[in-house]
């Protein structure tokens, strides 16, 4: 019998931890750049770490360097810190308020408890004003005739 040749580990594995990793940075960093939650220099470590590593994945792909090349290592530190820093950020300090949650319009639909109407159909014709007692639309009791 004769040995197997030993085949070539292939280039699959590079689909997951590492295009992943850039194709995230560069989805959400936009995303994240675009609504002004956090600090602007986060997101631009995504979006500058993004193409970098993919450029470093193609270059290994193409055989140009290993995954444990100075190069790769240098090409992945931006998505590490883009990985790191905005949850980091979120538990120190929080969302920031933004343009895009400034323009909410308030509802315009009465809530539990509101008075509709508007002050000048408060006055009845006998004065008086629009109480929360004198909203109610109870007749008053009459006394039991004898």
């Amino acid at each position: 019998m004769q040995p197997r040749a030993r085949r070539s580990p292939g280039r699959g594995h590079l689909s997951g931890p590492d295009v992943m990793a850039a194709v995230d940075a560069l989805l959400l960093g936009s995303l994240v750049y675009r609504s002004g939650l956090v600090a602007r220099v986060i997101p631009l470590m995504g979006l500058i770490g993004g193409p970098l590593l993919l450029a470093s994945v193609a270059g290994v792909v193409l055989g140009t360097h290993d995954l444990d090349a100075g190069l790769h290592v240098i090409a992945a530190a931006p998505i590490f810190s883009w990985e790191l820093s905005p949850g980091v950020y979120l538990m120190v300090k929080g969302f920031r308020s933004t343009p895009i949650t400034a323009r909410a319009v308030p509802s315009t639909r009465p809530g539990p408890g509101d008075d509709i109407r508007s002050p000048a159909s408060c006055r009845s014709s006998r004065g008086t004003s629009c109480s929360p007692t004198a909203t109610t639309s109870t007749p008053p009791r009459r006394s039991p005739s004898p």
